[in-house]
């Protein structure tokens, strides 16, 4: 079942079941048989398998549940269906945690809208990246960022690898100024003045003004 439905064999799927294969059966990546579905964006085998019994909240594989292993990929209709058939919107486990912070990951606004308006909670913990805020962060979706600020994400909740977002954008700038400290002075300098110009200039001031003019690095460069 698990291997028909990865590969979109949707006759092989409904002859299989209709042979009595169980449709909630476990194993593989993937858990089951409907995560393996979705994550494929094979939308006509997700909703035989649901029309056929498959549990909407089964936990599971890499992606915790249904609904997170759908907001991962991008496949916003699926998400709609779950939703619709029940999917707990806050349901925990798996890789992000939970739904959220998958979508806000993988930079799907539209699925970040959508579960905002289904009554997620936009600062639920869980996962690599501790919160949707956070996962946003990680990946530069300003876009997103913006936009779960605006409905209430707390800015210095804790939690995941790096702490909280702010933490983790400011180690992303820590790597970006390593590298282009290192680069000759010419293609070096240019860089920097560029990064300048898009957002960081406190810090890129900060550490032209202390490095380059008078040779000296910063502490938290060590």
């Amino acid at each position: 079942l698990h291997t028909a439905s990865s590969k979109g064999h949707e006759a092989i799927v409904r002859l299989l079941l209709d042979e009595g294969a169980k449709v909630n059966v476990q194993g593989g990546r993937f858990g089951n048989g409907l995560q393996t579905a979705i994550w494929l964006g094979h939308e006509a085998i997700v909703r035989l398998l649901l029309d056929k019994g498959a549990d909407v909240n089964l936990r599971g594989g890499k992606y915790g549940n249904a609904l997170q292993a759908a907001s991962s990929k991008g496949h916003e209709a699926i998400v709609r269906l779950l939703l619709e058939k029940g999917a707990y919107i806050n349901m925990q486990g798996g890789y992000y945690g939970n739904a959220l912070p998958a979508a806000s990951s993988e930079g799907y606004e539209a699925i970040v809208r959508l579960l905002l308006d289904h009554g997620t909670d936009i600062n639920i913990q869980g996962g690599v990246y501790g919160n949707a805020l956070q996962a946003a962060s990680s990946r530069g979706h300003e876009a997103i960022v913006k936009l779960l600020l605006h409905k209430g994400a707390d800015i210095n909740m804790q939690g995941g690898y790096y702490g909280n977002a702010p933490s983790h954008t400011f180690r992303l700038m820590n790597t970006c100024l390593r590298i282009l400290y290192n680069l000759p002075r010419p293609k070096g300098y240019a860089a920097l003045l560029s990064l300048f110009f898009v957002g960081a200039s406190l810090i890129v001031a900060d550490f032209i003004h202390t490095n380059w003019w008078r040779e000296l690095p910063l502490p938290w460069l060590q």
